[in-house]
């Protein structure tokens, strides 16, 4: 289970700010591998807004252990197939600073 954590004093209301930043704060993916659930985990003390795309809001979660799911195989259809988050996708978020994490957890099957 591949995680990515921010630091939510890094959050900036005006910008989007990608989960997985490396030690010289330039982007990485924030899911390494092509997960079928993906987790958005609010260790934060801040309201978040979750972006696919780093320009639009796409979900909302609420401060202190808010969590939201987002499971890539309920709405496949065919049901028969696989549908699974791209590997090396960007999750980006925006609100306040705050202190706490934000954490994304993404469920693959290893194999």
């Amino acid at each position: 289970m591949p995680c990515s954590v921010l630091d939510a004093a890094l959050l900036n209301p005006v910008g989007w700010v990608p989960v997985e930043l490396d030690f010289l704060g330039a982007a990485r993916p924030s899911i390494t591998e092509a997960c079928s659930l993906v987790r958005v985990i609010n260790l934060s003390n801040v309201e978040i807004f979750i972006s696919h795309d780093g320009i639009n809001p796409h979900d909302y979660v609420g401060p202190v252990v808010g969590s939201l799911t987002l499971p890539a195989q309920t709405g496949a259809s065919p049901s028969n197939w696989v549908a699974l988050f791209a590997k090396n996708s960007m999750i980006y978020v925006n609100g306040a600073a705050g202190i706490g994490n934000i954490v994304v957890a993404g469920y693959y099957q290893e194999g």
